[in-house]
Formats: structure tokens, C-alpha cells, sequence
């Protein structure tokens, strides 16, 4: 799906539901608190399916709290840009 994270997120979950794979690159001047929202949201029942990956782009120094059910993966910086891999617990959320 290629779509606003934000307005996709806050609709209902669509067909392809749970995801297994999720790519959120949000503009780099998004506030942390609304990468927060997102992440929170994405994390809900019924996003990911267990051991779904998530990879989030931001810039280099930014951090991201997750929520449970959420774990950190592993990150790589690019210049400007971190990329977080962020892992959905095994068991359904």
C-alpha cells in the first residue's frame, strides 16, 4: 500500500491486513511525538502480523518510543538518515 501513514492509519484495517512487512518514511521534520502516534497506532491489534517487520526513516540522532508489543530490530545510519528496524512480538497483537 502507498499512502499517508497517518490518514491510512486511522482508517479502518483494510483487506491485506495483518502486514508483514512496513516501510514508514515520514518527512524529517514530523515531530517525535507524532512518529510516536504512528508507531502506536501501527502497533495496534490487527496491523502487523507476528514477526512483522517495520522499518522507520528519520534523521540521524532522532529516537522512537515504542509500544508494547513493539521491539527495537537494529538501525543503520546513511549520512543524514537512521534507518530503525523495528520488530512486532511473536504472539498476536
Amino acid at each position: 500500500m502507498r499512502s499517508d501513514v497517518a490518514a491510512f492509519l486511522t482508517g479502518p484495517l483494510p483487506p491485506e491486513a495483518p502486514f508483514g512487512l512496513v516501510f514508514a518514511d515520514p518527512p524529517y521534520t514530523a515531530a517525535e511525538a507524532e512518529i510516536e502516534t504512528l508507531v502506536s497506532r501501527l502497533g495496534a491489534p490487527g496491523w502487523l502480523s507476528p514477526g512483522a517487520m517495520v522499518s522507520i526513516e528519520r534523521p540521524r540522532g532522532s529516537a522512537v518510543t515504542l509500544p508494547a508489543g513493539l521491539r527495537s530490530g537494529w538501525e543503520r545510519g546513511f549520512g543524514d538518515t537512521l534507518v530503525l528496524f523495528v520488530e512486532a512480538s511473536d504472539s498476536p497483537n
